[in-house]
């Protein structure tokens, strides 16, 4: 299970992209809706 969960509109995506990888680079494990593979349901 990931440490944390980031939900933003899909238009927000550039702006929230530097937040998610800051927070890796911090040692947290972030679940956002990029890791999703395309087909999933």
């Amino acid at each position: 299970m990931a440490d944390t969960f980031v939900s933003y509109a899909h238009e927000d995506e550039l702006r929230v992209r530097p937040i998610v990888e800051e927070l890796r680079q911090l040692g947290w494990s972030v679940f956002w809706d990029s890791d999703i593979p395309p087909g999933c349901d």
